[in-house]
């Protein structure tokens, strides 16, 4: 804008231009040659007559034109990955980032999980060939399946090991079922000769589990082709189907009638009650119930059994000396 003041003409330039060299026209200034930004991570942008600041690696604009430091944020959940098994309890994973925004400067982390874990094809697998010729399921009444921790399974294992070693030892009747075979020898009830162990104890897959009031654990009991006891007994002639390498297990027909003996049904409740209440303090109340054989439909419902109304103490003179036998 030009005007005559005291008779010369003279020019003004409105903000951010320039008098040029003609002393008419008004020129662009470049501010951004005077740095008005702040210097670390700013960008400075020259427009027509003004200047804008911006920030680079994702800083934020503050007051007077300085960036600063940027907090992170979370992204949306991701879809659910697939499940790790195909049945028998698998776990599926989600994630999302700390990219919405990332992370700048000295700006804060994420506040929260960056990953999340569900359970997923909770069903039951069906029951494999093992399983089908050797598995039974013991039943209880009064047992929670959350009480049924590793602990106690660990106490259990032990349990039914000792009560079948017993038993199998007891006369010449019970080694021919444990060996199946048509024995003559007959056992010394004075030195235990072992048939199975801890380790050869076996709960399936996804067990204990509830069905229809009552807490199912899927038993296999295994034992070594040459255990002490059956390889002691003469003009044996053995029947065991092998597992695989020198594993053989109880048919389950046999395995039910065994594990029906009041000495190892009683000793099993026992243990239970007694290790609950050792690890929980809570008293339980519980009863065996019918055992069941392992089907192709285990995993399907079962009808409603009637529970023994069998009363077992919290440890049994018959534990207790079969614990002491096999410490001999």
């Amino acid at each position: 804008m030009c005007a005559k003041v005291n008779g010369t003409d003279t020019c003004q330039c409105p903000p951010g231009y320039e008098l040029g060299s003609n002393g008419t026209s008004c020129n662009d200034i470049n501010e951004c040659l005077k740095s008005p930004c702040y210097v670390n991570n700013s960008r400075c942008e020259n427009t027509r007559g003004g200047y804008n600041c911006s920030c680079t690696n994702g800083y934020i604009l503050g007051a007077n034109n300085v960036c600063k430091d940027r907090n992170g944020g979370l992204s949306l959940w991701g879809a659910w990955g697939s499940c790790s098994k195909s049945c028998g309890g698998g776990v599926q994973t989600r994630t999302r980032a700390c990219d919405n925004p990332t992370r700048k400067g000295f700006g804060a982390d994420c506040v929260g999980a960056l990953s999340m874990n569900q359970a997923c094809n909770q069903q039951l697998c069906p029951p494999n060939e093992v399983e089908k010729n050797y598995g039974i399921l013991l039943q209880f009444n009064g047992l929670p399946v959350a009480y049924f921790t590793t602990r106690v399974q660990g106490e259990f294992r032990t349990t039914v090991a000792n009560g079948i070693n017993n038993y199998c030892n007891t006369n010449n009747g019970n080694l021919r079922k444990c060996c199946n075979s048509n024995s003559t020898y007959v056992p010394n009830t004075s030195s235990l000769k072992q048939f199975t162990n801890f380790g050869q104890i076996a709960i399936g897959t996804g067990f204990p589990r509830e069905r229809n009031g009552l807490t199912q654990v899927m038993l296999v009991v295994k034992s070594d082709k040459a255990n002490a006891l059956c390889s002691a007994s003469k003009k044996r002639k053995r029947r065991g189907i092998s597992l695989g390498g020198s594993e053989t297990a109880i048919p389950q027909s046999i395995l039910a009638d065994i594990m029906k003996d009041p000495s190892i049904s009683q000793a099993v409740v026992s243990n239970i009650v007694n290790t609950v209440k050792s690890e929980s303090n809570v008293t339980l109340t519980v009863a065996a119930a019918p055992i069941a054989l392992v089907t192709n439909d285990t995993n399907e419902e079962i009808p409603t059994t009637e529970v023994s109304t069998v009363t077992v103490p919290a440890t049994t003179e018959v534990e207790r000396k079969a614990r002491k036998r096999m410490r001999k």
